[in-house]
């Protein structure tokens, strides 16, 4: 995959990964919390997060079109931790493979918008940090709760492909 391409997913692997150590720090009693800034609780936050990352990619591989899907709104009520936990996994590994399956030359999709697609989990660390406070104190968590806010965009925008030329 393109190296624009390859960073925002390993951005979005990033900080799924330390979303889900925060999560799976969380007390039992903590999934039904609310999130008062999103206006729901955890479990609905996750399940929204779950169902944007699936949406992520759909979008993939679909090669990027320049229409963006919207994820549906998603309760989460209902799910467990286990299971929220396991489809923001499946979510994160079928947004990997579909972006495996991108041409290695740039995508003409929105690039601005995979970038921001990736930042995800950022945009919710502050409310899932303030739901979840018992976590904040795990050094992971603490060292994302210290990073600063990534960039708009990729510093890559004029990168060449890191892929071997064929022959090459």
């Amino acid at each position: 995959m393109h190296v624009i391409v390859r960073s925002a997913v390993d951005r979005l692997m990033y900080e799924q990964a330390v979303t889900i150590r925060l999560l799976s720090l969380a007390p039992p009693d903590a999934w039904q919390r609310p999130v008062p800034a999103r206006g729901t609780t955890v479990a609905g936050l996750v399940g929204q997060l779950a169902a944007d990352e699936e949406a992520l990619a759909g979008w993939l591989g679909d090669g990027m079109p320049a229409e963006l899907p919207c994820a549906p709104a998603e309760s989460g009520g209902s799910a467990t931790l286990d299971s929220a936990l396991e489809r923001l996994r499946a979510a994160l590994r079928a947004a990997a493979a579909a972006a495996g399956q991108l041409p290695e030359t740039l995508p003409a999709g929105p690039l601005a918008e995979l970038w921001k697609r990736a930042a995800l989990f950022t945009r919710e660390r502050d409310a899932l940090l303030e739901a979840l406070p018992e976590a904040a104190d795990d050094a992971i968590v603490a060292r994302w709760k210290k990073a600063p806010e990534p960039p708009s965009e990729p510093r890559l925008a004029n990168a060449q492909s890191d892929a071997v030329a064929p022959g090459g």
